[in-house]
């Protein structure tokens, strides 16, 4: 086609009931935007491609709208006027035979990469692809459909979606370029890509990727990019964002991928990662991820699904590997379930300051492992040992939390401090067990993070703990179990230790609980270090039992090194500590045993268990018991 340069659009439509198959070169000369309509389909096969300077939109509507003056129709095809003003609308209105998938880019995914189809528009322009069917069948769906194809827009704009009723998409100009603004609550067809298609709008800065679907699968290793290629950008550049906003499903499977990324060498403010649905599942080695690789700020992953599952080693992944300040992920609805070796992990590998994993569901968060199989789902908001910075932390708000061989961690390896974990479950349960793990320890230089845990009904069972020492130089955390209902720790441990060779003060664990039983487990804030040992406050409104070789212990035993011991507070209503159980303030190095102060309202019972305080010959001063 040829075109003044004065014109701005070119539109293109097929009057009759066949579907459009391009097998080659689509293309305008000059700089004008093509839109294409065929409301019976549109198929782009091997070798397809487009030639154009503007932007492109094929759709399945039957019209398109300009404002208020006129309609370039494919039912009422009327000489077109010479108009000023741009495109408003596509309309859906007309019923129309379809062959299968509205709008498919597809080839062989076993031809060579370059006979696929490559369908690709100038830097900063847009290309759209607007299907649906107002009818649709098994057979026709008015699906959008992407195998072995690839779409490119560096620097602009790629959107997909499709509407499966009759209705209105409005077509909007914004920074120069096409973008559709569809109709809330109207049925809406689905977008596939699958056998390695890609959507691709990275480039020097901008970049939007936007589908609207019913459901949406990014199936068989292919893959979303966005962001700023290496080597380019500033400090103010602006990547563009992803947005998926799909009326019921997400599904991403089999090593496929959404990436917004600033690559190596490059400067920015990283793009973010929006997904809405009904449910959002990731599984197979799939993964959503938001990467800072060179210099600046990454961006953030938010997700909103009533329920969001990762299974079979899925993550979600927020990682600082240059230097600045990675971004948040974020997870809102219903119900998040991480099974396997899945993961949700925001860890600094370069310089700077790691991201936060927030976490805020109505119902329920499952972290559920395989013992036999030894995978942990993980949260991980940690500085591994090649990083400096702080973790950023992990943050739950949840009614029901259950871990069953699952893993939490915010600690630091490197040069810099743990991040805290805070679980807030108002009037809720949290269930720790089968060897799970709360841990954030440092093990570089650094402090540990804090553990809070409130308002719950807690159980720690089955081999399972919550740690928050040192084994480098810096603070062990503190451990703060308040506001709770019942505490019940069974077979498990909770300890803030400065470990052999670490130098620092151990964390102050403290429990406050309506009634508490420990039943084998343990409570310790030891130092093998030097340092001192933190404090054990434990205070039950009601009754509180130790038992069956259970200890609390706080202690300072690094022979010829100067610290002391902390001190054990208890009180409750009653208290009883049975069975070869323990308490003690110890130390073995040149400092002073603590106090062990027991009070107990209406009924203490001793039974066949310890209450100590003790000191080496080298130590200072033996602590009392109360």
């Amino acid at each position: 086609m040829n075109q003044s340069l004065v014109i701005a659009t070119i539109l293109s439509r097929v009057t009759g009931s066949d579907v459009s198959y391009i097998l080659g070169t689509l293309g305008v000369a000059g700089s004008a935007d093509l839109f294409l309509l065929n409301p019976h389909g549109i198929i782009f096969g091997p070798n397809a491609q487009l030639d154009l300077q503007g932007s492109f939109v094929g759709t399945t509507a039957n019209s398109i709208q300009f404002g208020d003056q006129w309609q370039f129709s494919t039912t009422n095809p009327e000489a077109p006027p010479l108009l000023t003003i741009d495109p408003s609308a596509l309309l859906f209105n007309q019923l129309a035979s379809q062959l299968g998938s509205s709008i498919a880019v597809v080839s062989n995914p076993n031809l060579p990469e370059n006979d696929r189809p490559r369908l690709q528009v100038s830097t900063g322009e847009s290309l759209i692809l607007i299907g649906g069917n107002i009818n649709p069948t098994n057979d026709a769906t008015g699906s959008v459909w992407i195998s072995a194809g690839q779409l490119f827009a560096p620097g602009g704009r790629i959107e997909l979606g499709g509407l499966n009723s009759e209705g209105t998409v409005e077509l909007v100009k914004n920074n120069g370029h096409w973008q559709t603004h569809f109709p809330t609550n109207f049925p809406r067809s689905s977008v596939i890509l699958q056998n390695q298609a890609q959507l691709n709008v990275r480039s020097s800065g901008g970049g939007d990727i936007a589908i609207y679907a019913n459901n949406f699968d990014l199936l068989s290793d292919s893959k979303l990019r966005a962001g700023i290629v290496s080597g380019l950008g500033s400090a103010d550049t602006q990547a563009g964002d992803i947005t998926i906003d799909a009326l019921n499903q997400i599904q991403l499977t089999e090593n496929s991928f959404i990436s917004n990324a600033i690559l190596d060498s490059a400067q920015g403010l990283g793009g973010n990662i929006y997904v809405r649905a009904n449910t959002l599942n990731l599984k197979n080695t799939s993964f959503l991820s938001t990467i800072l690789s060179g210099q600046g700020t990454g961006g953030n992953i938010n997700i909103h699904a009533e329920e969001t599952l990762l299974e079979n080693s899925a993550y979600l992944t927020n990682l600082l590997i240059g230097s600045g300040t990675a971004g948040d992920i974020q997870v809102t609805g219903n119900t998040l379930r991480l099974t396997g070796a899945s993961e949700i992990d925001s860890t600094v590998f370069g310089v700077g300051q790691g991201g936060k994993i927030l976490l805020a569901l109505d119902n329920e968060i499952q972290l559920v492992g395989d013992s036999v199989a030894e995978t942990y789902p993980t949260l991980w908001a940690r500085v591994d040992a090649e990083g400096t910075g702080s973790s950023g932390g992990i943050f739950i708000d949840t009614p029901t939390l259950v871990m069953d061989h699952g893993r939490m961690n915010s600690a630091t390896s490197g040069q810099g401090n743990g991040g805290n974990i805070t679980i807030i479950s108002e009037n809720g349960t949290v269930t720790i067990a089968n060897s799970s793990q709360i841990d954030t320890r440092s093990y570089g230089q650094g402090n540990a993070g804090n553990i809070v845990i409130l308002d719950a009904d807690l159980t720690i069972r089955d081999s399972s703990q919550l740690n928050a020492s040192i084994s480098g130089k810096g603070l062990a955390g503190n451990i703060n179990l308040d506001r709770l209902g019942s505490f019940n720790l069974v077979g498990s441990f909770i300890v803030s230790n400065v470990l052999e060779g670490a130098i620092g003060n151990g964390g102050t664990i403290h429990i406050k609980a309506d009634a508490a039983n420990i039943n084998q487990g343990a409570i310790q804030s030891i130092t093998s270090g030097e340092g001192s040992a933190g404090n054990i406050q434990i205070s039950v409104d009601k009754d509180l039992t130790i038992q069956n070789d259970s200890l609390l212990d706080s202690n300072f035993n690094e022979t010829g090194s100067k610290g002391s011991a902390g001190e054990i507070l208890i009180s409750s209503d009653t208290f009883q500590l049975l069975n070869h159980s323990f308490i003690g303030s110890t130390t073995f190095a040149q400092g002073n045993a603590g106090n062990v102060t027991i009070q107990a309202n209406s009924n203490l019972n001793l039974d066949n268990s310890k209450i100590i305080t003790a000191i080496d010959t080298n130590a200072v001063s033996r602590g009392g018991i109360s």
